[in-house]
């Protein structure tokens, strides 16, 4: 585990942030989120700071509930999957 320090720019402010995550992932995740409040703040100009940032965390939380659910179906599906050829395997070699 180790800790990356990086400095970052989200909707003209400035954080340094530690994280284990690498400067690069940092980097992409604060682009993502700076270039989420401005379309935020595009179409709806007279909001404050806090209630943009407020829906940009919903919106990317609403797409991790949704990614969730999607690894979950697949993971699912493979499961049945890999239990139907192994099913099929078995048939076979007992014939």
């Amino acid at each position: 585990m180790k800790n990356n320090s990086c400095k970052l720019s989200i909707f003209g402010d400035h954080y340094s942030v530690v994280s284990d995550e690498s400067p690069a992932q940092l980097t992409k995740a604060a682009s993502t989120v700076d270039a989420l409040m401005k379309e935020v703040s595009a179409k709806v100009p007279h909001i404050d700071e806090k209630r943009i940032a407020v829906l940009v965390a919903l919106q990317l939380a609403s797409k991790i509930a949704s990614l969730e659910a999607h690894a979950e179906h697949t993971e699912m599906r493979h499961k049945e999957l890999l239990d139907r050829v192994e099913h099929d395997c078995i048939a076979l070699l007992r014939s």
